[in-house]
């Protein structure tokens, strides 16, 4: 600065920053975003789990097994890929079935189901 020139003020604008909620301490908001993200599943991988689960009751029990261990299995995988509620139970459902259905062994539609909804999402 020159001898002889005024000094202009700086000029500050002052922001706000919103309100931390009641009993959140530093960062476990950041926390719980990044709990919940790794605590998703892949719906690949939940494709793989029914197909295996699928050639595990393959016979004349199959039926039974398929249908008793898809129903949670199908529910179980879809609360994790992050369905709510109803989805979850429709896909119980479909899972109880696929599982049960005899002949069904050697087709791999949980996996390749899967497959279509991580490349389309």
């Amino acid at each position: 600065m020159a001898v002889g020139e005024r000094a202009e003020p700086i000029e500050v604008e002052v922001e706000r920053l919103p309100r931390r909620e009641e009993g959140a301490a530093d960062g476990q908001r950041d926390g719980d975003a990044r709990r919940a993200a790794r605590a998703r599943l892949d719906p690949l991988t939940a494709g793989i789990a029914i197909d295996v689960l699928d050639l595990a009751t393959r016979g004349p029990r199959g039926v039974l097994w398929g249908l008793a261990l898809g129903l949670p299995l199908g529910y179980y995988l879809g609360r994790r890929t992050g369905l709510d509620r109803a989805r979850s139970l429709g896909l119980a459902g479909l899972c109880g079935l696929y599982c049960g259905l005899p002949g069904t062994g050697m087709i791999p539609i949980g996996t390749l189901v899967g497959l279509y909804r991580k490349l389309v999402r």
